[in-house]
């Protein structure tokens, strides 16, 4: 491994040939504001850095949690129940759940242990937030904005919660985040010319969220529903 370093180069030589084409590249260094990786145990630190170094884009991520923790820096640990009596409770580290206080009011109890209004305060409004798990196959995107776009939040379905009395953290759904990724990378490929060389198909669960249906039929994609589940 210290010969092919790590495998990065071999890593760096594939994403050349998908994804990171100089015309996403060029979106990312010509970024105003930076992009902050929310690194939850710090075991991706080590490979994604030199990767995106690899790509001369490192000097656009904000890194949180770049030491490699076991206990994952206590992210979604609590001294307490969601009933409230005192015992240890592992919320895990989904930023994307979600729990209620006994007025009802909804909380992400893992993203309140990462301490966001504190960690964002001197940050932009419009700062995309990156949030990974220990073993880096989880992404949950986020991005604040200011507070008076609440509504149109609320009207879309976007999940926020309040940082400071200018500030919310919006939190996509992994079906929105992939959704919007899906629809970028489709986007691009059309400027590129490349998304008429060959049919267009997706293959997803009938767990699956139909919003995936919806897109596709949009955009002239072929669906196969299979019905393997999450159980």
């Amino acid at each position: 491994m210290t010969k092919l370093n790590d495998g990065i180069d071999l890593y760096v030589e594939y994403l050349r040939s998908g994804v990171a084409k100089e015309i996403n590249l060029k979106f990312i260094r010509n970024l105003q504001n930076k992009i902050v990786i929310e690194n939850v145990g710090g075991s991706a630190y080590r490979t994604l850095s030199r990767v995106l170094n690899k790509l001369e884009i490192s000097d656009k991520f904000i890194w949180f949690n770049t030491t490699e923790d076991p206990f994952f820096h206590g992210i979604g640990k609590y001294n307490t129940t969601p009933k409230g009596d005192k015992a240890f409770y592992d919320y895990s580290v989904d930023a994307t759940v979600t729990a209620k206080k006994a007025d009802g009011t909804k909380i992400f109890p893992v993203i309140n242990t990462m301490h966001y209004d504190e960690k964002l305060k001197d940050l932009p409004t419009g700062t995309v937030v990156l949030i990974t798990d220990p073993d880096h196959d989880r992404l949950t995107v986020t991005q604040t904005e200011d507070i008076s776009v609440v509504e149109d939040l609320e009207k879309a379905g976007i999940d926020y919660l309040k940082l400071t009395d200018e500030k919310v953290l919006t939190v996509f759904t992994a079906n929105q985040a992939f959704l919007m990724i899906m629809d970028f990378w489709a986007k691009q490929l059309k400027n590129q010319n490349l998304w008429g060389n060959h049919p267009r198909f997706i293959i997803k669960t009938t767990a699956s969220a139909l919003s995936w249906d919806e897109w596709a039929k949009n955009n002239d994609v072929k669906v196969i529903n299979v019905p393997v589940g999450f159980k």
